[in-house]
């Protein structure tokens, strides 16, 4: 899936879902590969899951377009430091949820303005 990558989709899967639904650091992960005999870096696999993040776009979209024309729309954001030169800011995470199709989508913004 990553142009001139070397790891197949199960692997970027399997890294991906073990970060953001196990809690799994991309850092430990490298040392669970390592001891199989895998030696990849945590920036290594740190750019897999932007490029990931890359493919996965267009999904992201539709899912939310289909989320926000809900008849009704659940959503509530969370405050989340965002580091910038001289300091960090508070910026936003979104959860959509449409209560028929128990379908959630998740955005980011660095306000809470309506754009």
């Amino acid at each position: 899936p990553i142009e001139q990558g070397m790891a197949a989709p199960g692997l970027l899967a399997h890294i991906i879902v073990s970060k953001w639904a196990d809690h799994l650091p991309l850092n430990r992960q490298a040392g669970m590969l390592k001891r199989h005999g895998i030696e990849l870096s945590p920036n290594t696999l740190g750019d897999w899951v932007l490029a990931c993040g890359e493919l996965l776009k267009p999904l992201h979209a539709r899912l939310c377009e289909i989320v926000r024309h809900s008849d009704i729309l659940h959503t509530d954001d969370t405050i989340v430091p965002l580091a910038q030169k001289g300091g960090t800011k508070q910026a936003r995470a979104w959860v959509y949820v449409d209560p028929h199709t128990r379908l959630a989508a998740y955005d980011f913004s660095e306000t809470r303005a309506g754009e």
